[in-house]
């Protein structure tokens, strides 16, 4: 049964459109049939007017307007939905093309329309001022009328136009404010009904693909409405969306930084042995793509291994533990047994760093004091390609 309120504005407005399309010879009409309008509507969009510029009168019945585009069934091609307007706009709600009969796509809940229904080619610039501004009048009639839960007006900076071209008494129900400077997305209220002012569907989305969707929702969770009354004023929701994106860009960055440029203490044999050099100084230059490897020196094929002075060794075994101290994990290459990297494990394990143990198990046995301790990871393996995709796991886990 059709909404006794919409049939009055219906009939109302079908006859002022059938004048004004006579008049300046412009084509009108309204996308989803609000005719199949129920008493609670969910969501509202509303697009700037229908493109098109050609020379045409429209001479509706009240019922063919109230049907909508004769087009609209259309958008779907099966299950899928295939127009950009369409489909852009689900999306930005979290819906994906698929149909969803029960919410987004039930046209008993919700409502398609434009802020005019006539047609032109450049949104308002090229409209007659009548046919703009009794097109305006009728739409917000109709939201009014409707009170939807949620009002998303898709593009042509439509909170900018209602500030220019609204009446008086509409301006005193309405309010924005934009939560970034420098983007086309806008909170606002309007009949103290939540609304959004968003990039339309068919032009340039903001900052990344995902980005008007994420902005959609965190409004949704901040602003907190009780008794059909918002909790929050629309400056302190636009505060409190700031200070969470701030939050999370802050917070990931820290997270990405940390994982993008970890310190990395390299562990491989020195005076013990130095035929898996040419390996280590592979493995070093892969982890230095993404991290901080401290101790670069270990890959060096041109190390001079001759007897050191004691003062000499006082100061390696000083540098290496404070460098120890300052890594976020170790990573040991111990295919070839030496001592100072198993002083080097102990070590880190005593000071809770976590460590990762390379070798060869076609050419050599790990130690049951590395194998059995639970503390270390041990990664065996066959080949490089096996090392480097391990590297990947452990770096970028």
């Amino acid at each position: 049964m059709m909404n006794s309120r919409i049939e009055e504005w219906g009939k109302k407005w079908v006859e002022r459109f059938n004048e004004l399309s006579a008049k300046y010879e412009i084509p009108y009409y309204t996308q989803s049939p609000l005719n199949l309008v129920g008493d609670e509507v969910e969501i509202m969009f509303v697009g700037i007017n229908p493109k098109g510029g050609n020379k045409e009168i429209t001479n509706n019945t009240f019922d063919k307007f109230l049907a909508g585009n004769e087009c609209w069934q259309q958008r779907f091609c099966g299950d899928k939905n295939v127009w950009k307007l369409t489909n852009g706009a689900r999306f930005f709600m979290g819906y994906n093309a698929s149909k969803h009969e029960d919410t987004i796509d039930n046209d008993h809940k919700v409502v398609w329309t434009n802020l005019t229904p006539f047609q032109s080619d450049k949104g308002f610039t090229d409209l007659k001022a009548e046919l703009r501004d009794e097109g305006v009048k009728s739409t917000f009639e109709l939201i009014s009328i409707l009170c939807p839960k949620k009002i998303v007006f898709l593009g042509g900076n439509a909170f900018g136009l209602l500030d220019k071209y609204a009446d008086d008494n509409l301006k005193q129900h309405f309010e924005h404010i934009k939560v970034f400077a420098n983007l086309p997305l806008e909170i606002g209220r309007l009949y103290n009904m939540p609304a959004f002012y968003v990039s339309h569907p068919s032009g340039k989305w903001p900052v990344s693909h995902c980005f008007i969707s994420v902005f959609i929702f965190l409004r949704n969770l901040i602003d907190i409405y009780e008794n059909e009354k918002p909790t929050k004023s629309l400056k302190m929701v636009a505060e409190c969306m700031r200070k969470e994106f701030s939050l999370w860009h802050d917070r990931i960055d820290n997270i990405i930084t940390h994982r993008m440029n970890k310190k990395i203490y390299f562990a491989g044999s020195i005076r013990g042995g130095r035929v898996n050099a040419s390996l280590y100084q592979r493995m070093i230059d892969y982890i230095k793509q993404t991290d901080t490897v401290l101790t670069e020196h270990i890959g060096k094929t041109n190390m001079s291994l001759k007897t050191q002075t004691k003062a000499m060794d006082i100061h390696i075994y000083e540098r290496d533990t404070e460098w120890l101290g300052q890594s976020d994990m170790v990573i040991a290459e111990c295919t070839c047994p030496s001592l100072g990297v198993g002083y080097e494990l102990a070590y880190a394990e005593a000071h809770n760093i976590p460590v990762y143990i390379f070798y060869d198990k076609t050419k050599a046995n790990i130690s049951a004091m590395l194998n059995g301790n639970e503390y270390f990871y041990i990664i065996p393996y066959e080949s490089e390609d096996e090392i480097f995709h391990e590297l990947d796991n452990i770096l970028h886990c």
